[in-house]
């Protein structure tokens, strides 16, 4: 069985959670920025 990479694991995550975010309201460029912040600190 082969382990995914931890990263890979936050990718999906935050995937689904700007999908989601983006369908509550559309504040897009402010998910972005939080993205942004979240894969500087992850990597």
């Amino acid at each position: 069985m082969t382990k995914r990479p931890k990263r890979f694991d936050y990718a999906q995550r935050y995937r689904r959670f700007i999908s989601v975010n983006l369908v509550k309201d559309n504040s897009f460029q402010k998910i972005v920025l939080i993205t942004l912040q979240m894969v500087a600190k992850i990597q």
